[in-house]
C-alpha cells in the first residue's frame, strides 16, 4: 500500500519525513513532489513502508496529528486510474 502524506509544509525534507515514519516500520519508498523552478515541497509525499501492519498504523496513528505546526492528513492513496473511473461514473 502506498500512504498518502498532505497538508505539509512546503519546507519539509526528505530526511524530515524519514524521521516521522522511523517509529512506524522501515521506509522502503519515498517521493516528494517539488517545484522544479524553487525546489520547494508541494505540500504532499507518498510513503511505502515494508510491512503492511506498519502501513495500516502509520495511517491510523499519524492522521490529524500536529506536525512542524500543521495537521497532517495521512490516508491510504488512491492509484490515479481509480479516480479516473469514478470521475466518469459520475458523470
Amino acid at each position: 500500500m502506498t500512504i498518502y502524506v498532505g497538508n505539509l509544509s512546503t519546507s519539509v525534507t526528505e530526511k524530515a519525513i524519514e524521521s516521522l515514519f522511523r517509529g512506524y516500520g522501515v521506509l522502503e519508498q519515498l517521493m516528494l513532489p517539488r517545484e522544479q523552478e524553487t525546489g520547494r515541497a508541494h505540500g504532499y509525499a507518498f510513503v511505502n513502508l515494508n510491512n503492511g501492519e506498519d502501513e495500516e498504523k502509520a495511517v491510523r496513528l499519524l492522521d490529524a496529528t500536529e506536525w512542524m505546526g500543521r495537521c497532517l492528513y495521512v490516508v491510504k492513496a488512491t492509484p490515479r486510474i481509480s479516480i479516473k473511473l469514478r470521475q466518469d461514473n459520475a458523470s
